[in-house]
């Protein structure tokens, strides 16, 4: 018969695929994977890269019958006229236990939550690939642990990635252990399924279904700082950060004036200090229009230095220093300098100015505060993910005051 040379991969199209299996015990769901999507499914879908998920003796079965030199996988490319996995050739992702030792059977609950935790890192670093579609078969491997490769997906995978599992429409020939995908030239097995005996089972009219998994992509209830961070997350608390931004038990904001910190919901914001002058402005006064008016201003200059240390002159008696000095003159055309006492009197009614300079001046608070307004909602988002950072953002459209959010507690250290 004639290879069919429609499978052969396009290496000049713009995104990769990856194909990740989960495996167990029966190394054949790797190439019946591979297999389902890359001859048997139309249009054909065929990986650059294969990864495999498996424990310590589930690695000694795929290195022997399927990634050997006279492996299942090379078997099978060369028989259907298909590329090998590049980058390095496929890749092997093996259990271990806490003390960096290869696990090889997984029988303990805590070593197959480590199974899940491992599925976790295996796709996470994959998610990072923008130009990269994941595709993760559940085909192979305990129970538990198929749930925990698609939990894991779920939690960072994106919309462009897909779940399946791969039937046989014989299911005697899963008992076969020199069967690995349907060859070209059909032939017999001999099969052993349980309670049965021996059987053989012929290859002709043998399909292997792919039946497309539904998840629920919750990549968006996670913050990209955790999703991009080196923070050695499990998939159990990934999954509790998940269900806490989806559904949140309570919403506070804490401020530790005497650090210039905030805190959300336990989750420390990387604010600039002026950054969280501002946001400590808002909750104090619930409304803050960029484009502020003179009363504003100076409950602003009141308040903010509350959130920075070092302007003990300020928080004391309103005495400005170096760093508020030109703040005040840019912002209240005020005649500032170091040391003088800050009065409301002193800010200029922008009413009593000439247009050009009115404008000058309204322009320069709202260049100042709409930037820090828009950097610490997008340091929110980034901390928190956006289902959770949407109930701590500043409301309010361009142009408008922006608006504390009521439902979130406030709590100030020291008070």
């Amino acid at each position: 018969m004639a290879f069919d040379h429609e499978h052969r991969i396009d290496r000049s199209r713009e995104r990769r695929r990856i194909l990740v299996v989960s495996s167990g015990l029966s190394p054949a769901v790797i190439t019946e994977s591979l297999y389902a999507l890359s001859v048997a499914q139309k249009p054909a879908w065929v990986p650059d890269e294969l990864h495999v998920i498996t424990t310590g003796r589930g690695a000694e079965l795929v290195e022997t019958r399927i990634f050997g030199a006279d492996g299942a996988l090379r078997r099978l490319c060369a028989e259907y006229d298909l590329p090998l996995p590049e980058h390095g050739g496929p890749r092997l992702h093996v259990l271990r236990d806490d003390c960096g030792n290869i696990d090889f059977d997984a029988v303990e609950d805590s070593a197959i939550a480590r199974m899940g935790d491992l599925a976790l890192r295996v796709l996470k670093q994959l998610s990072l690939m923008p130009e990269a579609d994941i595709h993760l078969s559940l085909s192979g491997g305990r129970k538990t642990m198929s749930y925990f490769a698609g939990l894991a997906l779920s939690l960072v995978g994106r919309p462009t990635d897909r779940l399946s599992h791969v039937v046989l429409s014989d299911s005697d020939l899963e008992y076969a252990t020199d069967f690995f995908y349907p060859p070209r030239q059909p032939r017999e097995f001999i099969c052993r399924p349980p309670g049965r005996g021996e059987v053989t089972r012929s290859s002709e009219g043998v399909a292997i279904a792919l039946a497309d998994v539904p998840f629920v992509p919750l990549r968006d209830a996670l913050s990209e700082t955790l999703l991009r961070g080196s923070s050695d997350w499990s998939l159990h608390m990934l999954a509790q950060r998940a269900r806490e931004a989806i559904s949140p038990t309570r919403l506070v904001a804490r401020f530790m004036l005497d650090r210039a910190r905030v805190v959300l919901n336990d989750v420390e914001i990387p604010l600039s200090p002026h950054e969280a002058a501002l946001y400590y402005v808002l909750a104090c006064r619930k409304s803050f229009n960029p484009r502020c008016d003179n009363d504003e201003l100076y409950f602003y200059f009141e308040h903010a230095p509350h959130m920075l240390p070092e302007e003990d002159g300020m928080r004391r008696s309103m005495q400005l220093s170096d760093a508020f000095v030109r703040l005040a003159r840019t912002l209240g055309n005020v005649d500032a300098k170091p040391g003088k006492l800050l009065r409301r009197s002193d800010f200029r009614d922008p009413s009593s100015m000439s247009e050009p300079t009115a404008k000058r001046l309204m322009d320069a608070r709202y260049d100042k505060f709409a930037h820090e307004f828009s950097a610490i909602s997008s340091k929110i988002d980034a901390t928190l993910g956006p289902l959770l950072g949407r109930h701590f953002k500043p409301a309010g459209q361009k142009g408008k005051p922006r608006l504390w959010p009521d439902e979130v507690t406030i709590t100030i250290e020291p008070t």
